[in-house]
C-alpha cells in the first residue's frame, strides 16, 4: 500500500518525467525506424512525394533567401491544401541537416504534443492521473498512426491534422466547451493551426463553429433560468473570439488559395471524371457503399481492432462497477452534466462525416481527423461512470469499496499499450519489401547517374503505367535526397490517371529523354483509364521504343521487369534492348 501511494503521488506531482521517458523511448524506436527503414529508400505516395518535394524546395530557398523566403509561402501558399506543413518540414529538415528525417520530425513532435495533451487533460478534469494513463494509452493504440498511407512515417498532411484535430478538440474540452475564454482562444491557434497545414480542414471546421454557434444561441435565448442563459451567452461570445482567431490566422492564405483549391479539389470532387475514377479506384457503386465507406473506414483503418476491444473494456467495466456497487442513481446525472461535452464531439464527428460524403470521391486518409473526438467520448464516459461508482455508499458496516481505477493497473494498461506502439514502429514493416525497395533504388539510380553525367538535369520522363515509385519526381527527389544533384526531370507518358489514345502515347514517347517499360500486363491500377489505354496499346510503345531508343538499365521490381530506354549516345553505344513481344 505504501508503495502504491507513492507511485501516485509522484505521478500527480510530477508527470512531466513519465511523459518525458515515454517520449524519449519513441523517439529513438522512432528515428531507428526512419533511419533504416524509411529515409534510404523512395516514399510511397504521390501526396506524399509532391509535399517532400516543395518541403526541399523551400528548404533551398530558405538557404538562399533567409527570412523572407520563410515568411512567403504562408500569405503565397505553393500548394494547393496547405500553407504552412511543407514550411515547417524544411525548417526542421534544416535543422537537423537531413532532408527526410527533418520532415518527418514534424510528424513526431505532433504526436507527441498530442498524447501530452491528452495525458494532461483527463487527468485534470477527472482529477486522477489514471484517467490520463487510459487516454494516453488508447492514443497509442490506435491504428490511424501506424499506416502506410497517411501515418507517422509519411510526410502528408493527413497524420499532422489528425493530430491538429485533436489538439483542437481537446483545447475546446479544456475551456469547458467555450466557457474558459483563455482556453477557447487557445482552441482557436489550435483551429487556425490545423487550417494552415491542411486548408480543405476549413470545408467541416466552419459548419461544426456555424452548429456550436446556433446551438449556443438557441440555449441562450430558451434557457429557462438565469444562469443556464449566462452560461450560454458566454459560450456565444467566446466561441466567436475563438473564431476571430481563426480567422486572424486563416483567412488570408485561403483567399490567396482559393483558385487553386477550386481547381485541384472542387474541380476533380464536383466537375470532371475524377470523381469517378476514384470511386471505383476503392471499388465504391451503389449508395450504401459510398455512404458506409467512411464509418468503415474510420473503424476498421483509423481506430483499428485493438481500440475498439479496448474501448468496449472500458465501458463494460465502467457500467459492471456502477450496477454492482448500485450507483446508477449517481452516474445517470453525473453523466447529463457532461451533455455539453457529447454535444459537442457528436457535432465535431457527424457533420464531417455529412460533408465527406458530399462528393462521389472518397479519400482513405481523412476520417482520421474523427478519432480523438472518439477517443474522448470512451475517455469521458469511462471517467464519470468509474467516479459514479467510486462516490457510491458501501453496506452498512462492510469496508468501503476500492478504487475503481486504481492506478497500479492503469500503468500496466499504459505500458501494455506502449509496448505494441514500440513493437510496431520498431518492426513492422509496409509496403515492398526490402528486395523490391533496394531494386528500385538501383533503377532510379541509375537514370540518376546517366542525367548527371550528360549534364542535363532537365530532361523529360516516361512510364508505361501509372506508378508512384518509378515517375520524375520520384528520381528527382532520390537525387537531391542522396545528394547527387538537383534535378528537374518532367514527366509525360504514365503521369497522369487520364487515358491517352495510341497516337497521344507515341508522340509523348518521341519527346521523353528516358523511357521506362515494363510488361504489357500486371500490377496496373485498372481503374486508371491511363493503364486500360496503355495495355491496349502496349506492344506498339515497345517497338516504337526499341526501335529509337536504347537500353540503360533493367531491374526486377515487384515481379515486372522493369527498362529504362534513353537516346542513343556515347555512353549507350552497342547496347540492344532484350526482346519483348505481347507473347512473352
Amino acid at each position: 500500500m505504501q508503495i502504491r501511494n507513492e507511485i501516485r503521488d509522484s505521478l500527480w506531482r510530477r508527470p512531466i518525467w513519465l511523459l518525458l521517458g515515454l517520449f524519449a523511448i519513441e523517439g529513438i524506436v522512432f528515428y531507428f525506424r526512419a533511419v533504416t527503414a524509411v529515409a534510404p529508400y523512395y516514399p510511397p505516395g504521390y501526396d506524399q512525394v509532391a509535399y517532400l518535394t516543395t518541403a526541399y524546395d523551400l528548404r533551398e530557398a530558405i538557404r538562399a533567401g533567409g527570412i523572407g523566403a520563410v515568411l512567403a509561402p504562408i500569405f503565397r501558399p505553393l500548394m494547393p491544401n496547405t500553407a504552412l506543413f511543407p514550411l515547417e518540414g524544411a525548417l526542421i529538415s534544416l535543422a537537423l541537416g537531413m532532408p527526410r528525417i527533418g520532415a518527418l520530425t514534424v510528424n513526431f513532435l505532433a504526436f507527441c504534443g498530442l498524447q501530452a495533451a491528452c495525458f494532461y487533460l483527463f487527468r485534470r478534469l477527472s482529477g486522477q492521473v489514471a484517467i490520463g494513463l487510459v487516454a494516453l494509452s488508447q492514443v497509442l493504440i490506435v491504428r490511424t498512426t501506424f499506416g502506410s498511407a497517411g501515418g507517422m512515417f509519411d510526410f502528408r498532411t493527413d497524420f499532422l491534422a489528425f493530430c491538429a484535430a485533436g489538439l483542437w478538440a481537446l483545447a475546446v474540452l479544456r475551456s469547458g466547451v467555450y466557457y474558459d475564454r483563455r482556453w477557447s482562444l487557445v482552441a482557436g491557434l489550435a483551429c487556425g493551426w490545423l487550417i494552415l497545414n491542411r486548408m480543405l480542414s476549413a470545408v467541416y471546421l466552419g459548419p461544426i463553429h456555424l452548429v456550436l454557434l446556433v446551438w449556443f444561441g438557441i440555449a441562450w435565448w430558451r434557457a429557462s433560468d438565469a444562469g443556464a442563459r449566462a452560461m450560454a451567452r458566454v459560450r456565444f461570445f467566446n466561441l466567436i473570439s475563438s473564431g476571430l482567431v481563426i480567422a486572424a490566422l486563416s483567412v488570408v492564405p485561403l483567399i490567396a488559395n482559393f483558385r487553386a483549391m477550386y481547381d485541384y479539389y472542387y474541380v476533380s470532387l464536383f466537375v470532371n471524371s475524377e470523381r469517378e475514377i476514384r470511386a471505383a479506384e476503392l471499388n465504391l457503386s451503389g449508395f450504401w457503399s459510398h455512404v458506409s465507406y467512411y464509418p468503415r473506414r474510420l473503424l476498421g483503418a483509423h481506430l483499428g481492432i485493438p481500440w475498439i476491444i479496448f474501448a468496449i473494456a472500458l465501458i463494460t467495466v465502467a457500467v459492471w462497477l456502477v450496477r454492482s456497487r448500485r450507483a446508477s442513481d449517481i452516474a445517470r446525472p453525473a453523466m447529463r452534466a457532461h451533455a455539453t461535452e457529447f454535444g459537442f464531439l457528436a457535432a465535431v464527428i457527424v457533420v464531417p462525416m455529412v460533408m465527406f460524403n458530399l462528393s462521389l470521391s472518397k479519400s482513405p486518409l481523412i476520417a482520421n481527423v474523427l478519432v480523438v473526438p472518439f477517443i474522448a467520448l470512451v475517455t469521458i464516459a469511462f471517467a464519470t461512470l468509474t467516479r459514479a461508482a467510486d462516490e457510491a455508499p458501501s453496506p452498512v458496516g462492510a469496508a468501503p469499496y476500492p478504487r475503481a481505477v486504481p492506478l497500479l493497473n492503469a500503468l500496466i494498461v499504459t505500458g501494455l499499450a506502449f509496448a505494441g506502439f514500440v513493437a510496431w514502429a520498431a518492426f513492422v514493416r509496409t509496403g515492398p519489401d526490402l528486395a523490391d525497395r533496394l531494386a528500385i533504388n538501383r533503377f532510379n539510380d541509375a537514370i540518376i547517374r546517366y542525367a548527371v553525367e550528360e549534364a542535363s538535369p532537365a530532361l523529360v520522363l516516361s512510364v508505361d503505367r501509372v506508378s508512384d515509385y518509378a515517375n520524375a519526381p520520384v528520381v528527382n527527389l532520390r537525387a537531391y535526397e542522396t545528394g547527387a544533384a538537383r534535378l528537374a526531370f518532367r514527366g509525360l507518358l504514365g503521369h497522369s490517371i487520364f487515358g491517352l489514345t495510341r497516337e497521344q502515347a507515341l508522340a509523348e514517347l518521341q519527346q521523353s529523354d528516358v523511357i521506362v517499360l515494363t510488361e504489357p500486363h500486371g500490377g496496373r491500377m485498372m481503374a486508371y483509364p491511363m493503364n486500360r489505354d496503355i495495355e491496349s496499346y502496349w506492344q506498339d510503345l515497345w517497338d516504337w521504343t526499341s526501335a529509337n531508343r536504347v537500353p540503360l538499365a533493367t531491374e526486377t521490381i515487384l515481379g515486372l521487369r522493369h527498362t529504362a530506354f534513353v537516346k542513343p549516345g556515347r555512353r549507350t553505344a552497342g547496347l540492344s534492348p532484350q526482346p519483348f513481344s505481347a507473347k512473352h
